[in-house]
């Protein structure tokens, strides 16, 4: 069983030693888990790849700065283990626009029946970046 203090992190380490592994060529398992526990899982593992592969002299991740061979390492990284990562950066004016036409934007925990319908957002200066994860 994974949990964030051990083993997680470990997979982590692991994992970016090298470059990206083919698809579904890693095996990740959790025990007992819920659908908002495991969306909970892959997003620390997105913070913390970020975080020990492309953390900038400040010690801060510049998510909006990443190159787009960074973004493909990273999307590569969860598909090694089966997982689509979703990355989708925003200008926060288009994406308000985007919002008027779409209702249901942003679902509650407690209301996810999968992991697709769960994202975060992070704001970044004028952007916003959406992080969804799904199964491949």
């Amino acid at each position: 069983m994974m949990n964030k203090e051990g083993n997680l992190d470990e997979f982590i380490d692991t994992i970016i030693l090298n470059a990206p592994r083919n698809k579904n060529t890693i095996q990740l398992q959790f025990d007992n888990i819920n659908i908002n526990e495991l969306f909970d899982n892959l997003l620390y593992i997105f913070t913390n790849i970020c975080k020990k592969k492309y953390e900038n002299d400040n010690g801060k991740v510049d998510i909006d700065k990443l190159t787009e061979k960074e973004v493909h390492e990273l999307i590569c990284y969860f598909q090694s283990f089966g997982i689509n990562l979703i990355l989708n950066i925003y200008n926060i004016e288009n994406y308000k626009n985007y919002l008027e036409l779409s209702e249901n934007d942003e679902l509650f925990f407690n209301e996810a029946e999968k992991i697709s319908d769960l994202i975060y957002k992070i704001f970044i200066k004028k952007k916003i970046l959406v992080v969804k994860f799904d199964f491949l």
